[in-house]
């Protein structure tokens, strides 16, 4: 009985702790799991060295539209210079007579970097007065619609080419077509088609089986161990989709996990995906 109240005390304070990390960050809006699998029409809105952003068309578009609209409309009030800092949201003024969702990160010198939220591009060296109070409305409840992707399947460098050498070029009207073959805290990983059929990722594809885990997926479980009390948490990772392995240091014979969550001596309770971020 000791153990498990003790089991259920550490479960509950991970629990607690995993509500108010989610409370606490931003999260984009999330692309269900049935969804993966299907193609979807986007437009690319931003590139950096080794991720793009876009915006996927059956997702986003009626959001993006509404946000577009009430941004142009809306009553503008600047915000109170004493009281910014990094990470307060807002709408910014990009000077050629178009307002969007920012956020800040960035301020020197009176100067400040806005990200736009649901482009993914940084507005560098702007002046307070282009930038204003968001509205406490539920339009702008709505996450952030920048969707941050990287190539499915490429590694590091070859990732930074793809970006400079095709992804950047592409002209702002095309619309691309990708599959979202896995996804993690940061980035969905994709496969990105262009609209003559050409499969960006074959160019670049990398055997090297030394990349990490995009192939994966990566959970965190709650590992308590029947015999000797102990109570740990272990990182797992997916081998054949039936079988996870211990990351973990653990006692002899306790290193496979079978689909009951089960192993040696042991029980392994799933934690949220979010514990993870």
């Amino acid at each position: 009985m000791l153990a498990y109240n003790l089991l259920h005390e550490t479960y509950y304070n991970c629990s607690k702790a995993v509500l108010k990390q989610v409370r606490q960050k931003e999260q984009t809006q999330p692309i269900r799991t049935n969804e993966k699998t299907k193609f979807l029409t986007c437009k690319i809105t931003n590139c950096n060295t080794n991720y793009f952003d876009l915006n996927i068309f059956a997702f986003d578009i009626v959001a993006i539209s509404g946000i577009k609209g009430y941004l142009k409309t809306c009553e503008k009030v600047h915000l109170a210079l004493n009281n910014l800092s990094i990470d307060d949201l807002c709408i910014v003024f990009n000077g050629h007579h178009e307002y969007f969702r920012g956020k800040i990160v960035s301020i020197i010198e009176n100067k400040y970097d806005i990200i736009c939220i649901d482009y993914g591009n940084i507005l560098q060296n702007l002046t307070a007065d282009q930038l204003y109070e968001l509205p406490d409305v539920e339009v702008f409840h709505i996450a952030p619609l920048a969707r941050r992707c990287q190539l499915y399947a490429v590694d590091d460098l070859n990732q930074s080419k793809a970006i400079e050498e095709i992804i950047k070029t592409i002209p702002s009207a095309e619309y691309v077509t990708i599959s979202i073959e896995n996804e993690d805290d940061k980035y969905l990983f994709v496969t990105l088609i262009r609209e003559n059929n050409a499969i960006v990722n074959k160019k670049y594809r990398s055997d090297d089986k030394n990349i990490q885990d995009k192939n994966e997926v990566r959970i965190i479980y709650l590992y308590f161990n029947l015999h000797s009390g102990y109570i740990s948490y272990a990182l797992k990772k997916s081998d054949n989709g039936k079988h996870l392995t211990l990351t973990t240091d653990v006692q002899p014979g306790e290193s496979t996990c079978h689909d009951d969550h089960t192993i040696d001596y042991g029980v392994l309770i799933l934690l949220p995906k979010y514990f993870l971020r």
